[in-house]
């Protein structure tokens, strides 16, 4: 089981930024649409689990809707 703490000092941005997997990542371009909407649960949840989607949408033009729940 992993474990979890809030107080944990989490993985260095250099190190998440030095692995070599970012460099064979397909680049991902969303499909043309006007709008989208993200649900979320609880605050924060649309930024871990969707906020690398989110910015890639809001720079293509895509109009966002957020809704935490």
């Amino acid at each position: 089981m992993v474990t979890f703490d809030h107080r944990d000092a989490g993985t260095l941005e250099s190190t998440w930024a030095a692995d070599g997997r970012w460099q064979t990542m397909p680049e991902h371009t969303p499909a043309v649409i006007a709008e989208a909407l993200i649900v979320a649960a609880h605050p924060d949840d649309e930024t871990l689990g969707a906020g690398g989607l989110a910015t890639r949408l809001h720079h293509v033009g895509v109009r966002l809707t957020i809704l935490l729940a």
